[in-house]
Parts: C-alpha cells; sequence; structure tokens
C-alpha cells in the first residue's frame, strides 16, 4: 500500500487513562462519628450542670442549724417552762411551822384498862418542858381501846405531834381521826394541837 492509502485507514480507539495527578474521589465520612461526638457533649453539660447545682446548695442552702426542727408528735412534746429566764415565778407556798412546844395543847389519853396510865405519860411531857396548864389527861371507851400506842396531830402541827413522840417514845404518828378528836373535847373544852392515845403496848400491867 501507498503511503496516502495507510494514512485514510482509522486509528484505533484510544484507551482512557487516569490523569496521573489525580486521585479517586474519597468516601463519605460516616455518622458514627458525628452520634459519638454528640453523646460526649451532652454528657459534659450534665456533669457541668450537677457541679453548678452542688455548688450552690453549698454556698446558699440552708444553714442545717437554723432549719426549722420538725414537730414531735403529741404524746412526746416535751411542755416549755412558761416562765421566762430571770421572770417572776410564783414562789410555791411555805408551810407554816407548827406550835411550838409552849404553845402546845395536848391531850393523853388512856386506851386500856390500866388505871392512872395516862397521868404518868402526862407528867413526863410537863418534866420535859410542856407547860403545866396546857397538858391534860383522861380515859376512852371500851370502843376506842388500842393496843399501839398513837400520837395524833391537828392540821398543821404535825412537827409538835413528832416532838411529843420523841419524849414518849411512841412510834406511830397519824392525823387526829374525827372519833378521837370528840374523846378529846370530853377532857377539856379546847382545841387540841396534839392527842395522844396510850395502848396496851406501854402498859405495866
Amino acid at each position: 500500500a501507498t503511503p496516502a492509502a495507510r494514512r485514510l485507514e482509522p486509528l484505533p480507539p484510544r484507551r482512557s487513562q487516569a490523569s496521573p495527578g489525580r486521585r479517586a474521589a474519597s468516601p463519605p465520612p460516616r455518622r458514627e462519628g458525628n452520634a459519638r461526638g454528640i453523646i460526649v457533649t451532652a454528657i459534659a453539660a450534665v456533669l457541668v450542670i450537677a457541679g453548678v447545682g452542688f455548688a450552690f446548695t453549698q454556698i446558699g442552702g440552708d444553714d442545717p442549724e437554723n432549719a426549722s426542727s420538725p414537730t414531735p408528735p403529741a404524746g412526746n412534746r416535751i411542755e416549755e417552762d412558761p416562765t421566762p429566764e430571770g421572770g417572776d415565778a410564783t414562789p410555791e407556798a411555805t408551810p407554816e411551822p407548827g406550835v411550838s412546844k409552849e404553845e402546845a395543847q395536848v391531850a393523853v389519853l388512856n386506851g386500856t384498862n390500866e388505871a392512872g396510865l395516862a397521868s404518868g405519860f402526862r407528867d413526863n411531857l410537863v418534866q420535859d418542858g410542856y407547860p403545866d396548864g396546857n397538858v391534860l389527861f383522861g380515859n376512852l371507851g371500851e370502843a376506842e381501846q388500842t393496843t399501839t400506842s398513837t400520837v395524833m396531830y391537828a392540821r398543821g402541827d404535825k412537827s409538835a405531834a413528832e416532838g411529843v413522840a420523841d419524849v414518849l417514845g411512841i412510834e406511830r404518828v397519824e392525823q387526829l381521826s374525827d372519833e378521837i378528836q370528840a374523846a378529846a373535847v370530853q377532857v377539856g373544852q379546847r382545841e387540841w394541837n396534839v392527842v395522844v392515845v396510850i395502848g396496851q403496848d406501854k402498859s405495866t400491867g
């Protein structure tokens, strides 16, 4: 073939080749990294809010000493003293002292069948310093007789009765009964401070 004929023959197609200066396109970034970042940011925000709240309670919170204590149940309430400190509280009534030895009116009653028993104890009181005119003696009826000697006192005269009991060696001291008071009135028309009933335990028979 001639050179002219060769030129008319079609040339084979060229293969496309990647340009040596260009790189293949990289795949898009994964969404997993974005989700992880959001979670980390949320946790950090929660920690910051918690720290701020704790600091606020420490600085501006209520003082535990000033916090009001809960009201105890009605059965366990402790009543406070209504009288303020240093206030004038109403003083308790001081009992009046009993009648003195020189003023005491003493009746000695014989509660046994032994004659003259009461007069002997009456003499013991006079010898101890009780005024002769303030100490009288008498006898009880059979219904009022007793085995145990007793010193009885009118209201407010217990100390006087204890003094008489000490002189006569009688241990039993009690308040004056209506029956003995009525019997003592027969001995003398006066208000007796102390009435002594001599029982069989003091009898010499």
